[in-house]
């Protein structure tokens, strides 16, 4: 959701179409992405994080190409679609965002941690195709790169509000849970979350609503860190590890599961 505070970042969805396509299909698209790309030994050559990296690039290519040659689109306002500090910002979203927020969560990340994410992410920055010498190898260094990306941007605009409007509804369209209840509280507690990491300058920049029943969520906030302190003795690691793996790989499963569900009823 914070991705979309920026006006020119998000121009590509707006001209690719995306927008229409509607938020749960790219949710379940970056889902997917993301968990495959996770997998040990998934980003050797050959390999399904790989093969997902690669086409990833070859999307970014073909929406460059289309984009400048049958729009409007405006380089003097919003630069290259799919520029290469763009590409970066998105990788920092990955990586020192993701970093940041799971602290913000109450997970204590350790130096080693840190080291680790960001260099993961450099490697697969390198290759959708950001050049090496963009990409940092320090937290200092992404916090200054991120910084750096912020304060040249403009503020969102109507597309950003139409965007963080889609995502928000989101729980809704994505017939998870079943029932309906179910997924309007999804909603309010996906609303908290945005409050709580984002804070209320970038949710009312957004046009988010507020919401008081999802602040149930913070629970979660204090069970990660009871989670965390397990994480450390040796003997739970593992099956910290694992476990988590087991929920990504059943979190991909429902968005693709649902996600084909509709894509089906439009058929």
């Amino acid at each position: 959701m914070g991705g979309y505070e920026s006006a020119a970042i998000n121009k590509p969805l707006i001209y690719t179409g995306a927008l229409k396509k509607g938020a749960v299909k790219r949710l379940a698209d970056t889902v997917d992405f993301w968990v495959d790309i996770m997998e040990n030994g998934a980003l050797k050559s050959g390999q399904i994080g790989y093969q997902k990296v690669m086409e990833t690039r070859m999307i970014h290519a073909f929406s460059r190409i289309n984009i400048l040659a049958k729009t409007d689109w405006d380089k003097n306002e919003w630069g290259l679609p799919l520029n290469q500090w763009d590409m970066l910002a998105t990788n920092l979203g990955f990586s020192l965002v993701f970093i940041v927020g799971l602290q913000r969560m109450k997970f204590q990340i350790l130096p080693e941690e840190i080291t680790a994410v960001l260099h993961l992410w450099k490697y697969i920055g390198y290759l959708l195709g950001i050049p090496l010498q963009l990409l940092p190898d320090t937290e200092q260094q992404a916090i200054e790169a991120l910084y750096y990306w912020t304060m040249t941007q403009k503020e969102g605009d109507a597309d950003s509000r139409l965007l963080a409007q889609a995502l928000q509804e989101e729980p809704i369209a994505a017939y998870y849970p079943e029932s309906a209840l179910g997924r309007k509280m999804m909603r309010e507690i996906h609303l908290y979350y945005n409050h709580f990491l984002l804070g209320s300058y970038s949710c009312r920049l957004l046009g988010l609503d507020t919401t008081r029943i999802g602040a149930i969520a913070y629970l979660n906030v204090l069970k990660n860190k009871m989670r965390n302190n397990k994480s450390r003795l040796t003997q739970q690691r593992q099956l910290l590890i694992n476990k988590g793996r087991a929920e990504q790989l059943e979190v991909k499963r429902i968005y693709l599961t649902y996600n084909n569900r509709e894509n089906n009823k439009q058929y």
